[in-house]
């Protein structure tokens, strides 16, 4: 199953619409809200690279509001 960057980073968006947030604190519970499986939460909940590819999208998407 692929996880898509864009689609993690707007659900973190509408959940902190202020843009107060943790993403690595939030990985986790973000991914399972999105009914990802076990796995893919626990491959991705604490991968550095895809949470720092998902803050730069959360940041764009931040920019253009």
């Amino acid at each position: 199953m692929e996880v898509s960057i864009q689609k993690v980073a707007l659900v973190i968006a509408e959940k902190f619409p202020d843009g107060a947030v943790n993403v690595y604190d939030e990985m986790e519970s973000t991914l399972e809200e999105m009914g990802y499986s076990d796995e893919i939460i626990e491959e991705f909940s604490d991968h550095l690279l895809f949470i720092d590819e998902v803050t730069a999208s959360l940041e764009e998407i931040y920019y253009q509001n």
